[in-house]
């Protein structure tokens, strides 16, 4: 992490803590918007939806060949499973 790059903020007597603007805007979030929050060794994280998913995507594209389309293989899989109940 970049020290230029943190931000501080206070924890209200509520146990809230404001997301500047220019983090929520990064983030994507806006009212209402589901985060998810876990505790680990290097402290507390906040990742939104919009990370996730972004994390979700790099993990899979590590892990699919490059051309393959993973929608293309379950539609022929679904396809072909058809055709055998057909001909049960």
């Amino acid at each position: 992490m970049n020290p230029d790059d943190v931000v501080k903020t206070k924890v209200d007597s509520q146990g809230r803590v404001l997301i500047p603007a220019e983090i929520r805007e990064k983030m994507r979030l806006e009212p209402g918007k589901q985060v998810s929050m876990y505790l680990d060794e290097d402290g507390l994280h906040l990742v939104s939806t919009h990370i996730a998913w972004q994390r979700i995507q790099r993990l899979v594209a590590k892990t699919v060949p490059e051309g393959v389309s993973l929608s293309d293989e379950l539609i022929a899989d679904r396809r072909a499973e058809a055709a055998r109940e057909e001909r049960e």
